[in-house]
């Protein structure tokens, strides 16, 4: 439900600069360990830090506010570990971060409501204005501008890079929260007390979604690569698309009030965000692929993150704080394929198979297993389901089994394969066969398995034709 209106407010910019010294801190022993597939590293902070708001700085490092320090601070950490923070009368209990299209970092100062801008040596320059009001979130926009939220003014604000600010507010802005740019070349917020989805265009008409029971406290948003919008709400996570339909996945909320944080789109193609916990007490970093397949990683070193970004390492960063509980900056992976060389791919017009294999002998020794990752993809311009099985029976020594989801395993199907309903046109789902061999396999075994790819169009209608590929196994 869409409701739209438009106020705008214009106020002239008023700029300080001020050169900042940085406080550099040596690089510590990085403390990793293993959880799901994933690695979580940390990279302890000096004392009296507590990073809060983090983003991905244009020199290759992550950039983050500190809120311990009087004032507050910007710091800056390398995927090594080595810190520096940089402190100035211009940096006043700094809240949103992001870097700018000027090469900067830009972040929002809360505490006498101003626009701040860092250069990566640490030259400060900062903002006021009356159209700055408790600012908090702050993003890049389509325009090279950047926007953020006002949480006290209920508004949206913009800043150019010339320091030039415009608020933009309506009836239905309420405690906006988060914003992030969405595909369609307007700004996209949350209406955290309002419980909708806001939409601004860069020229400030604002567009109210409603979805009452599936957007609730509303927290931050980010754009993901399915083309639509991904925003935390209160134990789920919420999708918009640029029409306005909403959708809600319930995710595991650490028995906490809180629930998802900040989330960002990860380097590959999933929504990752930081789940509070109870506070004091354990959170979690949660991953939800567009697809709504969730996993939850827990881990001694996750205790109450609340920011999120994807790192310029292929990996995600994360700061547990904001409540003095562990102020370290943390990394933690993306899981790793299961199959790396991926290559072959078999098309007809109905669905298409490609995947990490070719038709050679792959070896499984005795007791192992071998695994196969492949996407299947609805290929056809009808909406129906998919069917992925095997033509031909495995024998003992071997066995087979199919997972959905060759990241995300929530489900095992034996035997005959997996069946995917509704997949419309361009859609793909995820496989993975995986070939086990028992303990006593005899070396030199061998065997085979055909797989096939079915499109079930609607009833009424002629099937398309079938993708097969051909595996094949033996015990060294």
């Amino acid at each position: 439900m869409a409701r739209s209106s438009t106020r705008r407010l214009v106020s002239a910019a008023i700029n300080v600069v001020v050169l900042a010294g940085p406080l550099v801190i040596a690089a510590p022993s990085p403390a990793g360990a293993a959880n799901g597939g994933v690695t979580v590293t940390s990279y302890a902070t000096p004392p009296s830090t507590d990073a809060r708001a983090i983003t991905t700085g244009p020199d290759g490092a992550l950039w983050f506010v500190d809120g311990f320090a009087a004032g507050g601070r910007i710091g800056r950490v390398t995927t090594r570990g080595a810190y520096t923070f940089f402190g100035n009368p211009r940096i006043d209990d700094p809240v949103g971060i992001t870097t700018g299209p000027d090469g900067a970092i830009w972040f929002t100062n809360f505490g006498d409501d101003s626009i701040g801008r860092i250069t990566t040596k640490g030259a400060v320059t900062s903002w006021t204005s009356p159209a700055i009001r408790q600012p908090g979130k702050i993003t890049v926009g389509p325009d090279g501008a950047l926007w953020f939220v006002n949480l006290g003014g209920n508004s949206i604000g913009r800043i150019t890079t010339k320091g030039a600010v415009t608020s933009y507010t309506a009836t239905t802005v309420s405690a906006p929260a988060g914003i992030a740019a969405g595909p369609d070349g307007a700004l996209w917020f949350t209406n955290s007390v309002g419980n909708s989805i806001g939409r601004i265009t860069t020229g400030g008409t604002i567009t109210d979604y409603v979805a009452p029971g599936v957007i609730r406290d509303p927290g931050d948003i980010t754009a993901g690569r399915d083309g639509a919008l991904w925003f935390t709400n209160a134990g789920s996570i919420g999708r918009v698309t640029t029409t306005g339909s909403v959708t809600g996945f319930p995710v595991a909320s650490r028995g906490s009030a809180y629930g998802p944080r900040q989330i960002t789109t990860g380097p590959d193609g999933a929504l990752w965000f930081a789940n509070l916990g109870n506070v004091p007490g354990p959170g979690s970093i949660g991953r939800l692929t567009t697809s709504g397949v969730f996993l939850d990683y827990t881990d001694p070193a996750i205790v109450n993150p609340n920011w999120i970004v994807a790192g310029p390492d292929g990996a995600l960063w994360f700061t547990n704080g904001g409540f003095g509980t562990d102020p370290a900056v943390r990394r933690i992976g993306t899981p790793p394929p299961v199959a790396p060389d991926l290559g072959i791919r078999r098309r007809s017009d109905g669905a298409e198979i490609f995947g990490g294999s070719s038709f050679n002998l792959h070896a499984v020794a005795p007791g192992g297993t071998w695994t196969f990752a492949m996407l299947v993809r609805n290929d056809g311009t009808t909406t129906g389901d998919l069917v992925v099985r095997s033509q031909s029976s495995v024998l003992p020594p071997f066995s087979v089994r199919y997972l959905y989801g060759y990241f995300d395993v929530t489900s095992i199907v034996e035997g005959t394969g997996l069946r995917f309903a509704a997949v419309a046109p361009g859609d793909v789902r995820q496989v993975a066969v995986v070939f086990a061999a028992e303990p006593g396999a005899t070396s030199g075994t061998s065997a085979q398995v055909d797989l096939r790819a079915d499109g079930i169009p609607p009833a009424g209608t002629a099937p398309p034709p079938s993708a097969a590929l051909r595996l094949r196994v033996t015990v060294p």
